[in-house]
């Protein structure tokens, strides 16, 4: 047991024991501080016959004879039991057995609320920053909250489209954490050389291109996409940075293969026009149902 005789006591350390008690307290303006466990100077107070019992936590100090004085001046943010404190991005709730729930991250108390150890966080009380709570208790997203989406579209500026996906700025939860995902968008595939976005269509990680929709000279890169040349002339056509992840289908058209070493290139012959595959990361090559290598100098099949 700590006992302090301090007549103008400016420091009130509460730690981990709960029998500290400060004699001859005037009450005049001291400070309050806690343990590295205590989420910032949060206390509740309670009169007990002449005394008050400063608590924060687990951990009291009792200010003996204190009762009869007009004001105990503390230093921190008082808490009423059953109820929620906000103190800058922090709302803090002190349960009756004296528990405190620290939710980090919000803006205001709106419509925060608290079910057993389950708290429940409003949009209103979200401010686009991530979220966190006191260990022992779960967060969980309102159904006002608004959670990121995705779209995929095709956009053109001149002669180059662009497939872009585009999230929507939103919350999500996972791992016990409230997380705020911006606006982001990933360029998921690009096609040069194009005349209207038209004829061009995604399925899956299926991109057809039409020759109504693009020149005569085309030049494609996407990774992890399927780019599906549909039957047309395509003269000239190139894709840069073909990987192992990507697949090249020729819709219903016979061809010829043949590489150059010294372009380092791929070049598919047929009928009417010609594809080639400039710039290439890939060691395997799929073509519709095919995989295809470079050995010897020669590309052909697996």
């Amino acid at each position: 047991m700590a006992e302090i005789s301090n007549s103008t006591a400016n420091s009130l350390v509460v730690g981990t024991s709960s029998d500290d008690f400060i004699y001859n307290y005037d009450g005049d303006g001291s400070t309050l501080s806690g343990g590295s466990s205590v989420p910032g100077n949060y206390y509740s107070s309670q009169t007990s016959g002449d005394d008050v019992i400063i608590t924060v936590g687990d951990a009291s100090v009792t200010l003996v004879g204190a009762a009869s004085l007009s004001a105990v001046n503390i230093d921190g943010t008082k808490l009423e039991k059953n109820s929620w404190t906000f103190t800058d991005t922090t709302a803090i709730y002190l349960t009756s057995d004296n528990a405190v729930i620290s939710v980090d991250g919000v803006k205001s108390l709106d419509d925060i609320s608290l079910n057993g150890s389950t708290v429940t966080v409003s949009d209103a009380s979200l401010n686009k920053k991530n979220v966190t709570v006191s260990d022992g208790y779960t967060l969980k997203l309102a159904k006002d909250v608004t959670k990121p989406s995705t779209t995929k579209v095709w956009s053109r500026n001149k002669t180059t489209a662009t497939y872009k996906q585009t999230k929507t700025a939103g919350y999500t939860l996972a791992d016990n954490a409230i997380t705020y995902n911006k606006k982001p968008f990933d360029t998921l595939a690009t096609v040069k050389g194009v005349k209207s976005t038209a004829g061009l269509s995604v399925k899956g990680k299926v991109i057809t291109l039409k020759a109504s929709a693009i020149n005569k000279k085309v030049t494609v890169d996407g990774s992890g996409y399927e780019f599906n040349f549909a039957a047309g002339n395509y003269n000239g056509a190139s894709i840069s940075g073909f990987d192992d992840k990507d697949t090249l289908t020729f819709d219903n058209l016979d061809f010829q293969t043949s590489y150059s070493k010294k372009n380092n290139a791929v070049t598919f012959k047929f009928a009417d026009g010609s594809v080639t595959l400039k710039d290439f990361t890939a060691t395997t090559f799929h073509v519709n149902n095919d995989v295809y290598k470079i050995s010897n100098g020669k590309f052909k099949i697996y």
